[in-house]
């Protein structure tokens, strides 16, 4: 997957958010990676792989 970067900012030194659109790229067998504007992380719930079908 090829995407579009921005500088590092000098005050936290992190990548600066360049997505402007909400964008699910197939990564094959099924799997997509969903880029999202103004998401820098994800903090998800402690879970077993079997509850993750739940969720969606």
């Amino acid at each position: 997957v090829i995407m579009e970067t921005g500088e590092i900012s000098r005050k936290l030194h992190k990548g600066k958010n360049t997505t402007r659109h909400a964008e699910l790229v197939p990564l094959g067998n099924g799997t997509y990676f969903c880029d999202t504007p103004g998401f820098a992380s994800l903090d998800l719930p402690d879970m077993e792989k079997e509850e993750l079908q739940t969720c969606f």
